[in-house]
């Protein structure tokens, strides 16, 4: 079975399903018995572009026996109050230092993303996520590019406006054992967004 097609077919079928506007319209009549359409297509938020738009990401640090550095900036669009989506860029350096043996590596890639907010601050999270992994081992040495598909949910911690802490707890729908970047198919995530 084909993950990447399957996952970025239910991606773009999330992403226009949140997108997609909804009209209704009422019919009444007045005492001439003439019927008139009393709705209007709903409002656009006076929201200007830069209004919308927020930064913010992930970053992790580790020290000792395995070092790593995670730098995962992303851009965040508000669609609407219940809808976000946005792409991301993530960066990750590796090192593993026991006695004489010193293993380094470093992951690199993108990811697209959408959220849909349940309740203010309980969401939906979808998202597809392509890294390109360094491996160094007795049996392969060089890079290759793994996609992801991760789905979840989490929730989000407000401070300000449109800012807040974010922990997101995902399940990759893709993991293999000797083939991933993860050490597991349970993903959890804390970022931030300003």
């Amino acid at each position: 079975m084909n993950y990447k097609g399957l996952l970025l077919l239910i991606s773009f079928g999330i992403a226009t399903a949140f997108c997609a506007p909804a009209y209704g319209q009422y019919v009444g009549s007045d005492t001439v018995k003439t019927y008139q359409k009393i709705s209007k297509p709903p409002q656009q938020n006076s929201d200007s572009f830069s209004d919308r738009v927020n930064f913010g990401g992930n970053f992790g640090l580790s020290f000792g026996t395995i070092t790593a550095i995670d730098i995962s900036p992303l851009v965040v669009y508000r669609v609407s109050d219940k809808i976000q989506v946005g792409p991301g860029l993530t960066y990750i350096y590796y090192n593993y230092k026991q006695g004489r043996y010193n293993y380094t590596t470093t992951q690199f890639g993108g990811r697209f993303f959408g959220r849909y907010f349940i309740l203010p601050d309980v969401f939906a999270h979808a998202e597809i996520e392509a890294l390109n992994i360094g491996v160094q081992n007795a049996d392969y040495r060089g890079r290759f590019t793994q996609v992801y598909p991760l789905l979840g949910g989490g929730y989000k911690q407000a401070f300000g406006n449109n800012g807040g802490v974010f922990v997101t707890a995902l399940y990759n729908l893709n993991y293999q054992t000797n083939k991933s970047a993860y050490n597991s198919p349970f993903i959890l995530r804390i970022g931030f967004l300003l």
